[in-house]
């Protein structure tokens, strides 16, 4: 771990990068980013990835065919050619101008400590040369428009706060060849802390006009709430890096809801593996290819399908230990949907999946012999290769479904937890479970890492039945003689007095 630690301070300095606090005007460290290794380009550097990802509005087509607007007439969306070029597009979405604005940012909050909510305030987008095209709408395509990411500003008793809010609300669409219109596919909604400097840098999460933001942590005890206007086609799943969240959804129109989520950042550790490019093996060059590079970097997705098998790979290059931590506050939506009924419906969000595991698996909980399943991965220890990572969980899962998978009535539902190791090693937790407006959150924090099945198990007590009536004891008659006196008694337990035989 320390030699990459020298090595990021090494290579900092080689590019002329002051890491001292008194070039960003306090003690604060700005939170790690990998892209610092990266500008030596004689080596490869393996990172997970931000969850949040690049947010940049475009159209463009396979050819790689960067359209300036819809308008733009090398862009024939009914052209002869439309099946063959595949536009795809992408849209960053601003603050809202109005109530009645769709798709766009309402409201940014934050809440320190016990403290209340407070309103973040909109100061403007980015300068930075990636983020400037913007593309106006299109409803005859169904675009809608899109720019640069916000920021957004928090003022204690009047004075503009030195740590900064950078928000991407973005859609990414597919062009439908017969309908002939943009459908959204993905839905990405991040927040990012970060401090300006007058100067550009590479490892930043934006630069340009001379200017860069770097990536800082969010303060602690801070939690964060978004209320947006997000179409009605965000239905299904989401994964999520919350901890605690809570969700709202209203109507706002035949095409928005009114989304309002809140929760705390999660601090969420990555691995960091350098290695010359010639010396790569050959496994090596294969991820390479298959990631992709981003500011140097082969980044694996936490939530893709082969991001384990991939860790299995690394893991004893890495000793097991996770390099860095940096919290981390999004949602986004996911493309892989469960084969349960009860747990797909085209016409509503179904639940969120909130983890800070460094993998995890990027879809629904799988419902497998009456158990909720999900897999999540990462390093066991952390960067002083002593303490063990602890990982969080929380699930949101709408109440109805709940139902639908274990056949429940309306009466409350408690739930079991257990957390498998690939071994089958039993790993404890701190499990709790509420209902409240419709959902049931499940939370379990305190599990340590390498490759781990989180089960859950709903129940329910069967329903008290009524005690059954006593049955009614039925009076009978006697008849009872005394010599030649013959008399009926009746009662419940009839008996003849004393000197009198029954007859």
């Amino acid at each position: 771990m320390n030699k990459y630690l020298s090595r990021t301070l090494i290579l900092a300095l080689i590019a002329g990068i002051s890491l001292s606090p008194a070039a960003r005007g306090s003690d604060e460290q700005p939170a790690y980013d990998g892209s610092t290794l990266s500008i030596d380009q004689s080596f490869r550097v393996f990172q997970m990835l931000d969850d949040g990802g690049s947010m940049h509005t475009n159209i463009f087509d396979q050819n790689k065919y960067w359209c300036t607007s819809t308008k733009d007439p090398k862009c024939d969306f009914n052209g002869p050619d439309v099946a063959s070029r595949g536009y795809v597009g992408e849209s960053v979405l601003p603050p809202c101008d109005s109530a009645a604005s769709e798709d766009c940012i309402a409201k940014i909050e934050i809440k320190r400590e016990n403290g209340d909510f407070s309103e973040l305030t909109f100061e403007g987008y980015i300068p930075d040369s990636l983020y400037e095209k913007h593309i106006p709408a299109d409803p005859q395509l169904n675009f809608p428009a899109g720019g640069a990411p916000s920021v957004w500003v928090e003022k204690i008793n009047g004075i503009t706060q030195e740590k900064k809010y950078l928000v991407g609300f973005d859609y990414n669409t597919n062009f439908n060849i017969q309908t002939k219109k943009f459908e959204i596919v993905d839905i990405r909604f991040n927040i990012r802390p970060f401090k300006e400097i007058s100067s550009e840098r590479w490892d930043s999460l934006w630069f340009g006009n001379g200017k860069s933001g770097l990536l800082y942590n969010f303060d602690p005890g801070v939690s964060m709430r978004a209320t947006v206007h997000m179409t009605t086609a965000a239905t299904g799943w989401f994964k999520a890096r919350l901890k605690t969240p809570d969700i709202s959804i209203k109507k706002l129109s035949s095409t928005n809801n009114i989304v309002t989520i809140s929760g705390e950042p999660v601090s969420v550790p990555t691995f960091v593996y350098t290695k010359k490019r010639v010396e790569l093996t050959d496994d090596e060059k294969t991820w390479v290819d298959f990631w992709g590079l981003n500011k140097g970097i082969a980044t694996p997705q936490p939530g893709h399908p082969k991001v384990f098998e991939f860790l299995n790979l690394i893991r004893p290059k890495v000793n097991d230990i996770a390099a860095q931590s940096t919290t981390q506050w999004s949602f986004n939506s996911t493309p892989w949907e469960s084969r349960n009924p009860c747990l797909t419906d085209s016409t509503q969000l179904m639940g969120i999946v909130n983890t800070n595991a460094m993998a995890y698996k990027g879809g629904t909980p799988e419902f497998v012999d009456g158990f909720l399943n999900y897999t999540v991965a990462g390093m066991h220890y952390m960067s002083d290769g002593k303490t063990p990572v602890l990982g969080t969980y929380d699930l949101l899962l709408r109440s109805d479904a709940a139902r639908c998978l274990y056949g429940f009535s309306n009466a409350p539902i408690s739930a079991v937890v257990s957390i498998t190791g690939e071994n089958g090693e039993q790993n404890v937790a701190t499990t709790t479970l509420t209902e409240k407006d419709g959902w049931i959150r499940l939370s379990a924090y305190g599990f340590t890492f390498s490759e781990k099945t989180i089960k859950v198990k709903l129940s329910q007590e069967a329903p008290k039945k009524d005690a059954p009536a006593t049955p009614a004891h039925k009076k009978s008659t006697i008849t009872c003689v005394k010599g030649k006196t013959s008399k009926n008694f009746t009662a419940i337990n009839p008996k003849c007095p004393s000197g009198y035989k029954k007859k």
